[in-house]
């Protein structure tokens, strides 16, 4: 297993949302907190981390009404939300701006590109910023080493071809990156993209050092797939 480094990202928790390496994750924020956090880390090259959460810190807040007016809007605009706990281990990247809404909302895209795990806090307010240390798997695997999993390398792309060929720009990634990829590792990752199970499952999977593990349970699905099809 590679030795790991510490880094300090900032940390965004989101409730369902689980992103492996090698995913885009577009999100629109609003919240001052937030749109304050992404301001920071565009100017100094910090990565943002994206987890999925594990509860609610702070007693549930009824919904908001949808504002009637554009005061109501930018009161809303104005506030902070709630907090949740983050799970510990989940993705980061690099965040892109794509788009600043006349009303202040950002909308953005990260293109996650290092698994973590939480190692601590370094800032807790407006927003949190931790340290963290790359989470490897335990063994890098090949494709070409391992012939017995070929085929379930190819049932999964069977299965995901239909939908990539209708988008050239999917497709082209389909061609360049996951037929040609053959580290199982990656691959892994790379399909979870384009596939969403229950988040717990998601979860265990991040958290997973075992590539063959996580193609276990994409074989399972794209067989169930498959046979309904």
């Amino acid at each position: 297993m590679k030795p790991s480094e510490t880094l300090e990202v900032s940390l965004f928790p989101i409730p369902g949302c689980v992103c492996f390496p090698f995913s885009k994750v577009p999100l629109h924020v609003f919240e001052p907190r937030y749109r304050q956090m992404i301001k920071d880390c565009l100017d100094n090259d910090r990565m943002i981390a994206v987890s999925h959460t594990k509860g609610r810190i702070g007693p549930d807040r009824p919904n908001e009404p949808l504002p009637k007016s554009k005061n109501e809007l930018y009161e809303q605009l104005n506030k902070n939300l709630k907090s949740y706990h983050s799970q510990e281990i989940f993705s980061a990247g690099i965040c892109e701006l794509l788009e600043t809404t006349e009303d202040g909302r950002l909308m953005v895209q990260i293109r996650m590109s290092k698994r973590l795990a939480y190692r601590g806090d370094v800032q807790t307010v407006p927003y949190r910023i931790v340290k963290c240390e790359e989470f490897f798997d335990e063994n890098e695997l090949s494709f070409i080493d391992l012939d017995n999993h070929q085929t379930t390398k190819n049932i999964i792309l069977d299965t995901l071809r239909p939908m990539f060929e209708k988008d050239e720009e999917l497709n082209n990634y389909f061609v360049n990156n996951l037929i040609t990829e053959n580290s199982i590792n990656d691959f892994t990752f790379k399909v979870f993209q384009f596939i969403k199970l229950d988040e717990a499952i998601m979860q265990e999977l991040l958290e997973s050092r075992d590539p063959v593990f996580r193609l276990g349970v994409l074989n399972s699905v794209f067989k169930t797939v498959k046979a309904q099809s």
